[in-house]
């Protein structure tokens, strides 16, 4: 994916030794922010970011450790990113960050959980706090040093209490979990028989989702530390589709029928029959995808013009009385405006396939959002094949036709046809539905 912004977060366990600041300095040296969570110093210069991130990272900010225990340091691009450091509390730093690529700004609040009970407790009272007060799309990453499930350790031994009140306090701020790919814990004791679990997470506000739709989040190598690195990709540009979807208002439209008997004719019918299928079924599939594309645009061009229409009548109406033609007209307008948005609904629903909610009788944001997780949880952020790795849609796309190309082979001439005119098949008139 083609990355708007790339945000690090690490639970660095110590920055005291040199040759682990140069070892991580060759790992982190090409994101946007930086995350590093139980530095173990109490002071923090410049040097140290050096040492520890690479030059590219020019500012920075820290929380220091209480005597070896804990420490965050954010570092950042200033090429990149305008940050502002809005609140440390005991166990978080919370900055303001603007992208200097597309002036979106947003909240993220960095943490370090910590091991005792009580300590846990009033750390879940810092987050609750911080997220009464935020109005901004926020971000919450670290090391929390709690799970929200019991499937995010890899043994029984589980405090549930604690995981409970994690868990209410995540839904009480209206936070989801970004999903993580590729792996299933984020942390290892390191022993033989190794105990893992998920400490680390990145956590986001519906406001956030609104800003950067498209967030990948994948785990990198565990390299010096027992935990792994995770690194949030974002886009807030939509990745192009290539596979053809078919909206189920579309028959309902005036001209449906017509596209679909014309470009299903369009195709002629001598050669191979599946070949002609095929054929078939792809300029029907191109031909609605463009009429479908320039009916949405027509729909919410409509949509604009009845709305400043209704608005003109409006204010109108505040100094005269409205004729009878102009109200029939305004009544119009409104109806006008209902349906199309009802339309828009259910396409957004569709793709959010959600069947338990009557068509037409929906919020669009919430469809947005749940369009949104889908797709995040559906998301291949990498290919890989042999020596070749890719991440970008096209490289993908490519790498997989041609590995599926040496599966299936090159194509060979057939016996035998299949003759689909003798097979009787009853026809149904696409106007008449299922």
């Amino acid at each position: 994916m083609d990355s708007d912004l790339c945000v690090a977060s690490w639970n660095l366990r110590g920055l005291n030794s040199l040759a682990r600041r140069s070892s991580i300095s060759l790992f982190l040296s090409s994101f946007n922010l930086v995350c590093a969570q139980e530095s173990k110093l109490q002071f923090v210069d410049s040097s140290v970011v050096r040492q520890t991130f690479g030059h590219a990272f020019d500012a920075f900010d820290f929380l220091p450790a209480d005597g070896t225990r804990g420490g965050i340091i954010l570092a950042w691009r200033t090429d990149s990113l305008k940050v502002i450091t809005k609140h440390k509390g005991e166990f978080s730093i919370t900055v303001e960050v603007t992208s200097l690529k597309d002036a979106k700004t947003w909240a993220l609040t960095s943490v370090y959980g910590p091991q005792l009970i009580e300590e846990k407790v009033r750390f879940l009272q810092e987050l609750v706090q911080i997220g009464a007060s935020m109005s901004l799309p926020w971000v919450v990453n670290g090391d929390f040093n709690l799970v929200c499930d019991p499937s995010e350790k890899s043994n029984s031994r589980v405090n549930r209490r604690m995981m409970n009140k994690f868990r209410h306090t995540v839904n009480s701020l209206a936070l989801q979990d970004m999903p993580l790919h590729g792996r299933s814990f984020t942390w290892s004791n390191e022993q033989e028989e190794a105990i893992m679990a998920r400490l680390d997470r990145f956590l986001f506000n519906p406001g956030w989702e609104d800003l950067y739709p498209i967030s990948d989040l994948t785990a990198l190598s565990t390299n010096i530390s027992d935990h792994c690195p995770l690194l949030m990709t974002c886009s807030s540009a939509r990745p192009r589709s290539h596979r053809f979807r078919f909206e189920n208002f579309w028959p309902k439209l005036p001209g449906f029928s017509e596209v679909v008997q014309n470009s299903w004719s369009s195709v002629a019918q001598d050669g191979d029959p599946l070949r002609v299928f095929d054929a078939k079924l792809t300029a029907t599939a191109k031909a609605l995808r463009s009429w479908g594309q320039k009916k949405q645009s027509q729909m919410g061009l409509l949509f604009q013009v009845a709305n400043e229409v209704i608005l003109r009548l409006d204010e109108a109406r505040e100094h005269r009385s409205l004729s009878d033609d102009e109200r029939k007209l305004r009544a119009f307008l409104k109806g006008k405006c209902l349906a199309l948005s009802s339309l828009e609904r259910t396409r957004l629903r569709q793709r959010a396939r959600i069947r338990d909610i009557r068509e037409g009788d929906a919020n669009s944001k919430y469809f947005h959002m749940k369009a949104n997780t889908r797709g995040r949880k559906h998301l291949i952020p990498t290919l890989r094949h042999e020596d070749k790795t890719t991440t970008s849609i096209d490289d993908k796309l490519e790498l997989a036709t041609e590995y599926f190309a040496g599966v299936f082979g090159t194509v060979q001439s057939r016996p035998s046809v299949l003759n689909l005119n003798s097979a009787a098949l009853p026809v149904r008139d696409p106007s008449q539905g299922a």
